[in-house]
């Protein structure tokens, strides 16, 4: 029995899971194919995937019954706090690498008054680290629910040119594994994980 090609790709991980398979591939395509392969019997197999659909209608039915604008207030409410809190604790690592970094001067190099003052200063104008909680807001919005964009064109966009490109990456990669986005191979030079070209908004 084949497996829908219509599944996400952390339900065919879930699949793969139950039925005790462990998965290579990272793009949807190339998990379907593998998980295919492994011819899964239709007594096996049915089930599982009855059971899959059963929950994704309550989960359905749950958010039908929910008021709009209250869904949408909660989710922006709750992405704001989220971003915030990214913000706070990446705030607090850049503070204590700063610090450490004025002590090590002030060991090491044993400046005196005007000298270590002024190297201070220099170390805590150098540029802030990557803010990824940023990063996850300007994909969000850049690329809106049903868009997709190559990695190229997300690397080259307006609201990331401050940031680097291996940061870029890794919010991309945390993004796909919770199914903000979905992946295709792409025509991409630059690729995420080696292999992802396309993101896809779900």
């Amino acid at each position: 029995m084949q497996i829908p090609s219509t599944l996400t790709v952390k339900q065919i991980k879930e699949i793969a899971q139950q039925c005790n398979i462990s998965l290579r591939s990272k793009l949807k395509k190339d998990l379907l194919s593998e998980l295919n392969s492994q011819k899964i019997s239709e007594r096996i197999l049915r089930p599982i995937l009855a059971d899959m659909q059963s929950k994704t209608k309550s989960k359905k039915s749950k958010r039908s019954k929910k008021q709009p604008s209250t869904i949408k207030g909660k989710r922006k409410e709750s992405a704001e706090l989220k971003i915030m809190h990214e913000s706070i604790m990446e705030m607090k690592n850049q503070i204590r690498f700063l610090f450490s970094k004025v002590d090590m001067l002030e060991k090491t190099m044993n400046l005196s008054g005007a000298k270590f003052s002024n190297a201070s200063k220099s170390i805590r104008n150098r540029s802030i680290p990557t803010n990824l909680g940023t990063i996850r807001a300007n994909l969000k919005n850049y690329i809106k629910i049903g868009e997709s964009s190559t990695i190229d064109e997300i690397l080259e966009h307006d609201s990331m040119q401050k940031f680097s490109k291996n940061s870029i990456k890794k919010v991309i990669s945390d993004l796909i594994d919770e199914e903000v986005f979905d992946c295709a191979e792409g025509n991409s030079k630059e690729k995420v994980d080696g292999e992802i070209g396309r993101i896809i908004r779900i």
